[in-house]
């Protein structure tokens, strides 16, 4: 499939990354569960041309960031929440995600609140050595997800 979904973390406040049928990478983020969420895509549009390519998510807050391997940005999103006099108030929730989704989600049915052109398909290619840290607001170490003893299903 030219576009699909790489990496999907929600329910029902989100942060994603999917390939559009351009080839260029988007990259999402809801944390407040509901309305609209922010995306922004990179401006390189050759993601699909069968090459390795290494990329990183971050979130702080309200800010997301996708970088490349030297760690320039290549698309960032910032979630404000407008309350009816249309002043964008900061909103750093926390995602209170159900799931965390490689290279696409199970059920389509927690894509519903996402636009349209977000591709409710896998993204179809492989995926070398995902890592995933999780980091709160002690001062202990990032928790690290392990892929050989926490994989709750695969296809």
């Amino acid at each position: 499939a030219p576009a699909g979904m790489l990496l999907y973390y929600g329910g029902p406040a989100y942060l994603l990354v999917y390939m559009n049928y351009l080839g260029r990478l988007v990259l999402g983020l809801n944390t407040m569960g509901s309305g609209p969420g922010v995306f922004n895509q990179t401006m390189n549009s050759g993601f699909n041309d069968g090459e390795w390519h290494y990329i990183r998510i971050s979130r702080i807050g309200n800010i997301a960031s996708l970088e490349d391997i030297a760690g320039r940005t290549m698309a960032r999103v910032v979630f404000r929440k407008f309350d009816q006099a249309n002043s964008g108030t900061d909103t750093a929730l926390s995602l209170n995600a159900a799931e965390l989704l490689v290279g696409g989600v199970i059920n389509v049915s927690v894509l519903n609140t996402l636009p349209s052109d977000v591709p409710r398909i896998s993204l179809r290619g492989c995926f070398e050595a995902p890592r995933f840290t999780s980091s709160g607001l002690t001062a202990e170490p990032p928790l690290l997800l392990s892929f050989e003893d926490q994989i709750k299903s695969e296809r």
